[in-house]
């Protein structure tokens, strides 16, 4: 279980960066295609409630991080937070992906490949225990929830 911890932990830290890189894209493109005229009318101000919940949400993943690795500096254990990680993470990725996905749209030329990342996010959730396991595990071992 110590070992699963850590691995699972690791994925939230490492890829936090990744996610706001994501999403600085997705505003790139945005900007870029309503500056071309290629942007609906009206579609910048639909898509921005979206993008600012996701923002919110990996501003929220940063901070977590940054408390979890203060906590591991102080000696303290990963312990089963790592799960907890694990599930922001996965979850969090799967939405910006999906996002990417729906803003620039699959095999655009000169972007990321959306549609390669939204499916490759899908395993996310997966890997290291789905997120049906991770919540099992918050349930009991941290909220102290019977099984």
């Amino acid at each position: 279980m110590t070992m699963l911890d850590f691995e699972r932990s690791d994925q939230g830290f490492t890829d936090h960066s990744r996610l706001v890189a994501r999403l600085d894209a997705i505003r790139r493109h945005v900007r870029e295609a309503d500056a071309a005229g290629v942007l609906a009318p009206g579609a910048r101000a639909e898509l921005r409630p979206r993008f600012v919940e996701l923002w919110g949400r990996c501003q929220a993943l940063g901070q977590f991080n940054l408390g979890r690795a203060l906590a591991l500096d102080r000696g303290e254990q990963i312990s089963h937070w790592g799960s907890y990680l694990k599930l922001l993470w996965s979850e969090l990725l799967q939405d910006v992906t999906a996002f990417g996905l729906d803003v620039v749209g699959a095999g655009c030329a000169g972007h990321r490949d959306w549609a390669h990342d939204y499916l490759a996010a899908r395993a996310a959730t997966i890997y290291s225990g789905t997120s049906e396991i991770q919540r099992n595990v918050i349930g009991e071992r941290i909220l102290g929830l019977p099984r």
